[in-house]
């Protein structure tokens, strides 16, 4: 029997390493301000719950259906190359963070980094679908969530070292997170080709 601690730690075991959208949440929080950062967080959570009513409700048997692995597939992969790209376009033109405006809101982007990334996807539909499978209680259930909650917004706290960075250091963070975006699209890309060949 599946118990809420089991799926509290299994959320924290899943929201903790460093991915896209932690990635996200720590870079608007050091180039930006911490508000900035709290709403890529809330963003991304509201992600989660997304996926966590899908689930809940049964329809994770949507991961089955090829069209959908595709399609989530080549928006994920895209979105995922825009921001890296626009992270690496932001070191070469030296870009002044104090004075740059944002394209799209954080808790938009948020939202669709953690929405359209294909492994949330599949997490969601198989191992916390397995996990919620063996324990219908909606109490239980939402112990994944309790434990992803916090885990997103402890990023968050890192924004607050911001004063101690200077502009040089902002600009190689963007560096750095494009390098890695730029790392996880090409890894996705190579999960979707593998999971067409595999069809």
């Amino acid at each position: 029997m599946v118990t809420f601690l089991d799926n509290l730690f299994l959320g924290i075991a899943l929201a903790l390493p460093l991915g896209p959208v932690t990635l996200e949440i720590l870079r608007r929080g050091l180039q930006l301000n911490f508000l900035e950062s709290i709403k890529t967080a809330i963003g991304a959570f509201s992600a989660e719950l997304t996926y966590f009513i899908i689930v809940y409700l049964g329809l994770a048997s949507l991961s089955n259906y090829f069209s959908v692995k595709i399609s989530l597939g080549i928006l994920g992969i895209g979105f995922l190359g825009y921001l890296s790209a626009g992270n690496i376009a932001d070191f070469i033109n030296k870009v002044d963070y104090e004075k740059k405006k944002l394209i799209g809101s954080s808790f938009n982007t948020g939202y669709l980094v953690t929405f359209l990334n294909p492994m949330n996807f599949f997490m969601w539909a198989g191992i916390i679908g397995g996990f919620f499978a063996q324990n219908t209680s909606l109490w239980v259930s939402s112990g994944v969530l309790f434990g992803i909650f916090p885990c997103l917004f402890a990023y968050s706290f890192f924004s607050l070292g911001r004063k101690f960075l200077n502009k040089k250091i902002l600009r190689y963070i963007s560096l750095i997170a494009g390098l890695f975006l730029a790392y996880y699209a090409i890894n996705f890309i190579i999960q979707l080709v593998f999971s067409i060949y595999v069809v």
